[in-house]
């Protein structure tokens, strides 16, 4: 059938949505030093890094509120992205926006690993910042 418009085809709670104000790090057990200054990508990246770490090794909190998009996370696939690539991959790109755009992020990425180096995996914040990114 056709959809009119204005016509609601699904709600979501804010409390279920996947933004700033549901981005709750302790409740995934990850408590940032008062002085981290990590931007709201930052720390929706380590939310998403965190909460797939947790879901892989079944170490999610029961009852998570994001346990099913969680689930989501791990069905599928990592967006490809230039901040997946190696070292000798990105020369592909010198000289290009592309290239500049990749080593802003790979700064920003290795930025949230050094605040909290033990909580994720360099690799898993590469990963979480791709899905980000892809998504907005």
């Amino acid at each position: 059938r056709a959809v009119a418009p204005g016509e609601v085809l699904v709600e979501v709670p804010l409390d279920r949505a996947l933004w700033r104000e549901t981005v709750d790090l302790p409740s995934l057990g990850v408590d940032l030093p008062p002085n981290s200054l990590l931007s709201e990508a930052e720390r929706m990246a380590l939310f998403l890094a965190v909460l797939r770490h947790r879901a892989e090794r079944g170490r999610l909190p029961p009852g998570h509120p994001f346990a099913e998009y969680a689930a989501a996370l791990l069905m599928g696939g990592t967006p490809r992205s230039t901040i997946l690539w190696s070292v000798e991959e990105l020369t592909w790109l010198d000289g290009t926006e592309a290239h500049e755009l990749t080593l802003h992020l790979l700064g920003r990425v290795a930025h949230l690993h050094s605040v909290v180096p033990h909580v994720a995996e360099l690799n898993d914040l590469k990963a979480a910042f791709a899905q980000y990114n892809a998504r907005h």
